[in-house]
């Protein structure tokens, strides 16, 4: 299975990333910084084929195919037990999560749906770290509330990532 190759690096520490990879510019140039910069670090993403052509160059990432099965799996396991399965069980085999972004925490379409998505970004406490987001519109306190929460669970910052 696709994960053995993860388990398998032991000695070499490994980053989850999150990200929109889909050709957009942004996420793909974090990446891109993140694997020129730290190349004694594996970085693992899922992504489809479509946009993993685009670090085939960077020998230092690793992509999880974002095929039929791993999408079937994420939307029956976040309909079923309220998270996705295969971002945790990645989440859980790498030393660190980071989620790049830009409007992640948007409260739209509605209330639920926007705290359901929530519960899909990485879930490790202290070991989550957040680059390029930004916050809204939102329309009730309860949202609000749960991103302040979500938030004030990561307490980290990129500068001391690779120190940990």
């Amino acid at each position: 299975m696709w994960f053995t190759g993860i388990n398998k690096m032991k000695t070499i520490k490994k980053i989850y990333i999150r990200g929109y990879f889909c050709c957009n510019l942004g996420d793909d140039l974090f990446l891109h910084i993140l694997a020129q910069r730290y190349k004694n670090i594996h970085f693992i993403l899922v992504a489809d084929s479509n946009a993993a052509h685009a670090f085939n160059d960077e020998s230092n990432i690793k992509i999880i195919h974002n095929n039929l099965f791993v999408n079937l799996i994420n939307k029956l396991t976040l309909k079923t037990i309220h998270f996705e399965i295969i971002n945790w069980f990645i989440e859980r085999l790498t030393n660190a999560s980071i989620m790049i972004g830009g409007s992640m925490f948007q409260e739209i379409p509605s209330t639920e749906k926007a705290i359901l998505r929530l519960k899909t970004y990485p879930q490790r406490k202290n070991k989550t770290y957040l680059i390029g987001s930004n916050f809204g519109p939102y329309f009730s306190d309860r949202y609000l509330n749960e991103v302040k929460s979500y938030l004030l669970k990561l307490n980290r910052t990129v500068n001391n990532f690779v120190d940990e």
